[in-house]
């Protein structure tokens, strides 16, 4: 029931399928101590739709089905994540593998394209070609703390080729 709950409120939060940033000065969108994911504490921010909110959602409307699958509940978010990945490609996705924080900007973070992964809506060619942005060192960097997404996106397109990239990182 929490679950629901927890998932409503960012449903709620919804403008045109993609679920908005909390706005207002007791609401702080933070995902890192990073650039373009550190947010604005203690200050109102436009709510607007951010490539972060939206994969963190996928992931869990993914997580919840697997939950309701295991526990055999009917899981009353059918074909949501399927809708809410096309609208982050089409939002977000900017070509040659990249994805941006907010539409429109040249805000490029090996975070926001490692959830793009994890979350399932870069797939196939399109995750490969976004594995490779992030190990080319070109994004904006994440700190320690979230570097555990970024190497299990890079594990979950190709263990055998970015395992040692990784173990080298962490040497």
């Amino acid at each position: 029931h929490k679950m629901v709950e927890i998932l409503e409120t960012y449903k709620k939060n919804a403008d045109g399928g993609l679920v908005k940033i909390f706005s207002g000065e007791s609401h702080w969108n933070f995902y890192d101590w990073s650039e373009f994911s550190e947010g604005r504490c203690g200050k109102a921010e436009e709510p607007i739709a951010d490539c972060y909110i939206n994969t963190l959602f996928v992931i869990a409307l993914d997580s919840f089905e697997y939950i309701c699958e295991k526990a055999s509940l009917p899981f009353p978010y059918v074909s949501m994540a399927d809708k809410m990945r096309d609208l982050i490609n089409k939002h977000f996705y900017v070509g040659n593998g990249r994805y941006t924080v907010v539409e429109g900007k040249a805000q490029y973070t090996n975070l926001v394209n490692a959830l793009a992964i994890l979350s399932g809506a870069a797939k196939g060619d399109a995750a490969r070609q976004t594995a490779e942005r992030i190990i080319e060192g070109n994004l904006s960097d994440c700190s320690l703390s979230m570097k555990v997404l970024e190497y299990d996106a890079l594990l979950s397109v190709n263990t055998e080729k970015y395992s040692p990239v990784i173990l080298d990182e962490i040497r």
